[in-house]
């Protein structure tokens, strides 16, 4: 009794640990966030003024998970404003989000908010650059849901639940459609960039030392052979675009999935399971690039 009872301590001891480790890491970026804002109303106010003839600044709202902040300063929308100077980006997304946290409830009402509001007087956002979908599908061993028990001679097709994965993608499609009903409320104008991330590896690194695994522990308990991961992932994230591309193409008008998927090739970009170290969110930020030069010359 005695031991079981020291276990317990020991486990609601390290539970304690992990969430004010979690509330230290949410808060430390909220204060990023709110520096963030202020910095970038006073920076595009000044660019706006001071642009050269076509040189018009394009404004970028980024809202997301950390694919749009992840490590402070990394992601791919920091790195837009190094790339083209034009970029003016007001970064307000937090990693570990849900599009289900992000576009429901009050989160909802003061992103439509800060669409309304534009990036400073008179003036509306040229983008929204959306990344959110992943943690709704991989958070919280959300993972496991998605794959069949393996049985000999399955493929990555057999292995994934199709079922599941296309009720996920239905919900999914419901929090979409309220961030377009957003914009076309506040800024109907206004281009919707959606992430769909890259092919990540199953390697059973966690982030920051006590967040994830999210894929390598499942594809485990499902019984798929290691020579199954990667096509298992790879077939996963193909259907989530394949679902992006759908949607954007039915559910109104100025909506883009970014053509990310295919652009980090190697295990060594990644930092863990599914984020990308900081030069390959270059990469993937160069992607972006190509299709604001497109939309805005």
């Amino acid at each position: 009794m005695a031991i079981k009872k020291t276990l317990e301590e020991r486990i609601k001891s390290r539970a304690r640990a992990a969430w004010k480790a979690q509330l230290a890491y949410e808060r430390a970026y909220e204060r990023e966030i709110d520096k963030d804002i202020q910095q970038f109303r006073a920076e595009t106010a000044n660019a706006y003024k001071m642009a050269e003839p076509g040189q018009r600044p394009r404004s970028i709202l980024a809202e997301g998970d950390s694919w749009a902040r992840y490590m402070i300063g990394k992601a791919i929308p920091f790195h837009l404003p190094k790339i083209d100077a034009r970029n003016r980006v007001m970064n307000v997304a937090s990693p570990g989000h849900t599009a289900a946290e992000m576009l429901t409830g009050n989160a909802a009402k003061k992103l439509g908010q800060r669409i309304k509001r534009g990036p400073g007087k008179n003036r509306k956002f040229d983008v929204i650059y959306f990344s959110g979908g992943g943690n709704d599908l991989l958070g919280n061993d959300r993972f496991a849901n998605f794959l069949n028990r393996y049985q000999s001679g399955m493929t990555p097709a057999q292995i994934v639940n199709s079922g599941a994965l296309n009720a996920a993608f239905r919900e999914l499609a419901k929090h979409y459609t309220t961030l377009v009903q957003l914009r076309d409320d506040n800024s109907p104008n206004t281009l919707i960039y959606f992430n769909a991330y890259d092919f990540a590896y199953p390697t059973g690194e966690p982030a920051c030392g006590f967040l994830g695994p999210w894929l390598k522990p499942h594809l485990e308990d499902c019984g798929a052979p290691p020579s199954l991961w990667l096509d298992v992932v790879a077939l996963f994230l193909r259907r989530y675009k394949t679902f992006l591309d759908k949607f954007a193409a039915t559910a109104g008008s100025g909506l883009v999935v970014l053509g990310t998927q295919g652009t980090l090739n190697k295990e060594s970009d990644w930092d863990n399971e599914i984020h990308p170290k900081d030069p390959p969110f270059r990469r993937l930020a160069q992607v972006v690039q190509l299709q604001l030069v497109k939309d805005f010359p």
